[in-house]
């Protein structure tokens, strides 16, 4: 979750630069069909499964920060799912969201809606995103028990759980690491980072960001 003032999503600006990323993406998925079809077991399905959940992940874990900071009385100027060309963009839930070409990243733009708390609240929407990972982990273990959850299984659906569960550990491990992210136009936090910094900002940094505006979501 960052201000993309600080830091973006660029589309690829050259023909070449596209066909690049998307030549790269054929042969990726090519790989990931070769490897399936090759002695084919069902466990190999925990490749593709992995990543439909990061993307799924992706959406929920932006969506935790979105909808936190609107319980918390923020306003949400805008919510990116992955980065590149905009695929689709419109309102969910009265906050304009754009999903974009490459599933990898995101962010949320919250801003303040009055200055009560306001470092506080700020750390709570930057937790809300590895959190909700972790509370989908936990609803997966507490549903299948640790004896199904980490025994290998033939099962599908059993092995979709698994690998779901496994990825929103790893997306909240990561997150919750506090680096600085270098971005094309500057540099972006992880959400450990920003759960850290945000104690140490002033109260100007807040009233200059202020959204007042009635209604304002």
């Amino acid at each position: 979750m960052f201000d993309p003032a600080t830091g973006g999503h660029p589309s690829p600006r050259t023909p070449g630069e596209k066909w690049l990323i998307g030549a790269f993406t054929a042969l990726g998925l090519a790989l990931v069909f070769g490897t399936l079809l090759e002695d084919y077991e069902p466990v190999k399905l925990s490749v593709p499964f992995f990543f439909l959940s990061w993307v799924l992940l992706l959406a929920l874990h932006e969506f935790g920060h979105a909808l936190t900071a609107r319980a918390l009385g923020w306003k949400v100027r805008s919510v990116s799912i992955g980065s590149g060309r905009t695929l689709w963009s419109g309102l969910i839930l009265g906050m304009p969201v754009r999903f974009r070409a490459v599933p990898l990243s995101g962010y949320v733009l919250p801003v303040p809606g009055h200055l009560r708390q306001p470092r506080l609240r700020e750390f709570l929407i930057y937790a809300a995103g590895p959190g909700i990972e972790l509370a989908a982990a936990a609803a997966i273990l507490l549903a299948l028990g640790p004896s199904t959850l980490f025994t290998r299984c033939e099962q599908v659906p059993v092995i979709a759980a698994q690998t779901f569960a496994a990825v929103a550990v790893l997306g909240a491990v990561i997150n919750l690491v506090p680096l600085p992210v270098r971005m094309e136009r500057g540099f972006a936090t992880t959400d450990g980072l920003g759960m850290i910094l945000c104690w140490g900002r002033s109260d100007w940094h807040y009233a200059r960001q202020i959204d007042c505006s009635p209604g304002a979501e």
